[in-house]
């Protein structure tokens, strides 16, 4: 997900997001350039369990990167966060 024109995050329940993640299977959600306090009510709402945003993910230049090279760098990345 690429946030940067979300202004801010309302967090009922985490059901929607454990879900989601749910339905990826063997996959991973990345939220990529979200507004620092949107990444506060991430973190104070524990939706790191389900998405990973935050560090590299904060100041991500995706727009420099095709939809294949923008995969890879973002694997790249959630592969060392992971092991």
């Amino acid at each position: 997900m690429i946030g940067e024109n979300v202004l801010n995050f309302h967090a009922s329940d985490d059901c929607y997001y454990q879900e989601w993640f749910d339905d990826v299977e063997e996959g991973w959600i990345i939220a990529m350039n979200f507004m620092p306090h949107v990444v506060d009510e991430f973190s104070k709402n524990n939706i790191d369990y389900y998405i990973s945003f935050g560090g590299e993910f904060n100041d991500f230049p995706w727009r420099t990167y095709n939809p294949s090279q923008l995969f890879q760098h973002a694997e790249r990345i959630i592969s060392r966060r992971l092991n």
